[in-house]
């Protein structure tokens, strides 16, 4: 697998006494999510608005599209497996997902 991603070089060059990876956005990748399973970790981090979950065995909807709880719900992300999803609700009434492994 060749990725050519900041984030990955820095994973890759991690302590091997790390057990979990956090990020605000930007490193969500599949490839990345799919490398920090590869050595165990856990991960949390923001989900786009249009990455696809399957709440429901129904089939795939973005994630906006989902009515998410804040104490989270197991889904099925495209393209990677079971994760547990949760939305934040901020302030201002906007909300973000986020993503936890």
């Amino acid at each position: 697998m060749i990725i050519s991603d900041p984030c990955f070089t820095l994973l890759q060059s991690a302590d091997s006494h790390q057990s979990s990876f956090c990020s605000t956005h930007g490193h969500a990748s599949f490839e990345n999510l799919k490398f920090i399973r590869s050595l165990g970790w856990l991960w949390l981090t923001r989900l786009e608005c249009n990455r696809h979950i399957n709440p429901d065995k129904k089939g795939n909807r973005p994630v906006k599209e989902v009515p998410l709880s804040e104490q989270g719900n197991i889904v099925h992300l495209k393209g990677y497996g079971m994760i547990n999803v949760f939305k934040k609700v901020r302030k201002d009434d906007d909300f973000e997902c986020l993503g936890h492994q």
